[in-house]
């Protein structure tokens, strides 16, 4: 049976037990490490390694996309088991990326509902996130 994950919910606690939505302040209490690099056309990357968490975002972005970015790139790691995924990859023809990308987009607009940084420089008006729950 398939886990289903409810990501409104998901985000609710999180935000709830922290006492924020700030995706970087989140980070450093979840003990997820943040670095900046320039890679090119890539706006970030997530993985998992010896039980350490790293979101790795593009250092040419402008703050909001590096806000976006990095509640995205959470999302993957709070909402995904790397290893299954990986397995999946290599040996099945059964996993579908556009579905885990679509999980972690919805993951940060969840998050970044609220923040008015966000909210102003989207392209996303605020009043169209419902399409996404």
């Amino acid at each position: 049976m398939v886990d289903v994950i409810n990501i409104p919910r998901r985000v609710k606690n999180l935000v709830d037990k922290w006492g924020t939505a700030n995706p970087f302040s989140l980070c450093k209490y979840l003990g997820i490490l943040i670095i900046y690099k320039d890679l090119g056309e890539i706006k970030g990357y997530s993985m998992k390694r010896l039980g350490k968490k790293l979101i790795c975002i593009n250092e040419n972005l402008n703050e909001v996309d590096k806000l976006f970015t990095c509640a995205h790139e959470m999302g993957h790691l709070l909402c995904h088991n790397f290893e299954d995924l990986k397995f999946l990859k290599e040996n099945t023809n059964l996993v579908n990326i556009s579905s885990y990308e679509n999980e972690a987009n919805l993951f940060a607009k969840e998050l970044l509902k609220d923040n008015q940084c966000w909210c102003r420089y989207s392209k996303i008006n605020p009043k169209y996130w419902e399409i996404f729950r």
